[in-house]
């Protein structure tokens, strides 16, 4: 089955589930090349890769948006957060926040870098990274997102600025 995927990578490529898949075929947004011997669907994969770029999946999809925050204070910290959360909101993105204040302790740095390390390797689909802070770590994280393809990164300062496009910006 070379030129060709079932089911099952059509959700995990566009993770959606069966139902989700079966509603885009029936209302032919994604259509499957031929049944196999067994009576599955199979389906071109460039074809489903192309449909991830199409405004209607865009719509379905509420995509993940990694926010790294790391501030001074707790204030600091409360103003961040509801600036990405408005942000997110309005662009319809889900935040998942890591956040940890910055006392200069090597060893609250590398929790935080760690559970982000962790997220980004165990998940697919994260659109683009939001961050803040002057650390060793965050500086990392950063250069992680700007090898990756078709992803954005954020300073949060720069979320005002209303960013459309996928350009990789600095900040911080």
């Amino acid at each position: 089955m070379a030129d060709g995927i079932y089911l099952r990578g059509v959700m995990n490529i566009l993770n959606l589930s069966e139902s989700a898949v079966n509603k885009l075929v029936e209302e032919g947004y994604i259509e499957f090349t031929r049944k196999s011997s067994k009576g599955k669907r199979v389906f071109n994969k460039a074809l489903v890769q192309k449909f991830k770029n199409d405004p209607v999946y865009q719509s379905l999809k509420k995509q993940t948006v990694l926010v790294y925050l790391r501030c001074d204070t707790e204030e600091q910290e409360r103003m961040m957060k509801r600036k990405v959360e408005q942000y997110c909101k309005k662009n319809n993105f889900k935040a998942n926040i890591i956040a940890q204040l910055n006392k200069g302790i090597k060893e609250i740095s590398q929790q935080s870098y760690r559970l982000i390390i962790n997220y980004i390797f165990e998940h697919t689909g994260i659109a683009g990274l939001i961050f803040y802070g002057h650390t060793d770590d965050t500086n990392e994280i950063k250069k992680i997102f700007q090898a990756r393809e078709e992803v954005f990164s954020y300073c949060v300062q720069d979320l005002d600025m209303n960013l459309v496009d996928n350009k990789i910006l600095g900040c911080c």
